[in-house]
């Protein structure tokens, strides 16, 4: 038997795929099985399951009647991570109480949705997985996901990849933010094999997409008004600078 943190994934295909992809690199042992509350059931009932990751739609037996069955059980009962597109009260409440440790609204990032389960691991059973090496970065890299998904820029598009690029390579070294079109992009696009163009107008939209569709309230939050653009919206360049500032503030806050 292996003594790894084993997860089940009920979970639409490509949500499951990357936090598979995520919680296996820190040393889980993931399975996926589809949306189908009796078979999730079945496999609880089978062998021992750690934590799972489920929408809270399934078919036959929603995620809160299997809860309410899994965990009536003797005997440890995993951990339950569960998912809705829908973000009524009603329903998240109803989900804690059946025995939900931690509850995501759609569409949410895989990142943060992992990162919750690793701490919430971390905190239960420390010696289950082995400590991170350059944990600045990381801590750094979720950080910035944090803020990204706070104020509404959506995972799918490619400016958000390369924001997050663009951040980190900020915060590893501060001389990039003053050649931004020189260095910047053309760093992030040989990565990410595009052209630094295409890098600076995903960046751009990204921006804009928050700007006029994501929280306004967050984004004032996270950045003020300190930008030169008539209209108040940031320039790459500024918020750019902004994201590494506020994450670098962060970092020195939670690790000292």
């Amino acid at each position: 038997m292996s003594d790894r943190i084993r997860v089940v994934i009920a979970e639409e295909r490509e949500a499951a795929a990357l936090c598979r992809e995520i919680l296996e690199e820190e040393g889980f042992e993931v399975e996926l099985i589809p949306r189908d509350g009796g078979k999730l059931l079945e496999r609880i009932a089978e062998d021992r399951v750690d934590i799972v990751i489920c929408n809270i739609n399934l078919s036959r037996m929603d995620a809160i009647a299997v809860m309410r069955q899994a965990l009536a059980k003797e005997g440890p009962a995993p951990v339950f991570a569960v998912t809705s597109v829908c973000d009524r009260a009603g329903i998240e409440r109803s989900a804690f109480e059946a025995g939900a440790s931690l509850f995501f609204i759609k569409p949410f990032d895989a990142n943060i949705l992992a990162e919750r389960v690793i701490g919430l691991v971390r905190k239960t059973h420390p010696e289950a997985l082995p400590q991170r090496e350059a944990e600045p970065e990381y801590a750094a890299t979720i950080c910035i996901t944090e803020v990204m998904h706070r104020i509404g820029i959506p995972a799918h598009i490619k400016g958000y990849k390369y924001i997050r690029e663009a951040a980190l390579l900020v915060l590893s070294d501060p001389d990039e933010y003053d050649a931004v079109t020189k260095t910047l992009y053309p760093d992030i696009a040989k990565k990410c094999k595009t052209t630094a163009t295409r890098v600076e107008r995903a960046i751009r939209h990204a921006i804009e997409v928050a700007w006029d569709r994501g929280d306004y309230e967050a984004f004032r939050e996270y950045f003020g008004n300190g930008t030169r653009n008539r209209n108040g919206r940031p320039t790459n360049s500024e918020f750019i600078a902004m994201l590494a500032e506020h994450v670098q503030m962060t970092l020195y806050q939670r690790l000292g």
